[in-house]
């Protein structure tokens, strides 16, 4: 299933994204980055409300981002301190981030989040709520993440503990998306999504 948004660099101002013809950009040498499920919170940091577009394509109009090369890099240099300040771990993600927003050889930084978008184009904000990352700062492997829709909750990546079998599962979450071969029959509480949002019946 398509997920994935991505940072473009280019020589237009287009907006980024699909047309009649395929995709509008080339994604051997156009793709700066790429993410799953979301728009990470870096990207944003060269963009603001004035580069807010609409890609449309057939019937549809989707929000996203261009901005040209050398406002996107004053941005970049105007919010280091505020963006480091609020994730002070990050300083060398940033660090990598300001090198390859600077030395890209474009003329202008855009987002197609188009993927993300088909997932479910009536429900996008509620089903991407903001959230806050953590990665390890020498490898940058994602450790846990923490939003608005998981109050009171860290949510810990398993493949990064050193013992997983030491911690007991106490409910299932987004069984709505579990493999149609996966079966559950352990008792434990099981959630569509998220708890905030209700259990499934038994």
């Amino acid at each position: 299933m398509a997920n994935r948004a991505y940072l473009v660099g280019s020589e237009n101002a287009d907006t980024a994204g699909p047309n009649e013809e395929g995709i509008n950009y080339d994604p051997d040498t156009e793709i700066l980055a790429g993410a799953s499920y979301h728009l990470p919170v870096f990207w944003f940091s060269i963009f603001d409300e004035s580069h807010l577009k609409t890609h449309a394509i057939q019937e549809h109009k989707i929000e996203t981002f261009v901005a040209d090369v050398d406002t996107a890099k004053r941005l970049l240099q105007q919010r280091r301190a505020t963006v480091l300040a609020t994730f002070p771990q990050c300083e060398s993600h940033w660090n990598a981030w300001t090198q390859l927003i600077t030395e890209a050889p474009f003329k202008f930084f855009k987002i197609d989040a188009t993927e993300i978008w088909e997932l479910n184009p009536d429900q996008l904000k509620q089903r991407l709520p903001g959230a806050v990352r953590w990665f390890c700062g020498g490898c940058g492997t994602k450790l846990t993440y923490e939003g608005a829709r998981w109050p009171g909750e860290v949510h810990v990546l398993v493949g990064t503990m050193d013992d997983p079998a030491a911690v007991t599962p106490a409910a299932h979450v987004y069984v709505a998306h579990q493999m149609p071969w996966l079966h559950l029959a352990d008792g434990l509480p099981r959630f569509s999504t998220v708890p905030s949002e209700g259990a499934l019946p038994e």
